[in-house]
């Protein structure tokens, strides 16, 4: 069987397993959480509602908007948790908005300071060359 995933920020996120993945670290987000997260990561970057949240993930069912806060709670304390390079905003009488911080490669691999600081130098100089 093939699964589906879906890459955002430094992360994989399975949806059949509701895994999120990241350099070999795994976190596997709840279902009731992880249909909030997807609806998230597939609308990335723009504002979405309370309401469509409510909809995405508990459909027709009437649910206090404790749940949902929760529920945005847990996927931030999941993505800060491993830095996943992934940031949900709330924005004040709007909703919420999933961010991907891309980081430059150097960044993204934990490489020791000395070559990250040797590499942009390289640069530096190439650049002022041309």
């Amino acid at each position: 069987m093939s699964m589906t995933k879906l890459h955002v920020g430094e992360c994989s996120y399975c949806k059949e397993t509701g895994e999120l993945c990241k350099h070999g670290s795994t976190e596997h987000i709840q279902p009731q959480v992880a249909k909030v997260f997807l609806y998230l990561v597939e609308h990335k970057d723009e504002i979405v509602t309370r309401e469509e949240l409510f909809d995405a993930a508990w459909h027709d069912q009437v649910i206090s908007d404790e749940s949902l806060t929760r529920c945005i709670s847990v996927i931030r304390r999941t993505l800060e948790k491993h830095d996943y390079g992934i940031t949900i905003e709330t924005l004040h009488k709007r909703g919420y908005r999933l961010s991907a911080v891309n980081k430059p490669w150097y960044q993204s691999h934990h490489l020791p300071y000395a070559v990250t600081a040797a590499a942009a130098i390289a640069a530096a100089v190439f650049v002022s060359m041309h």
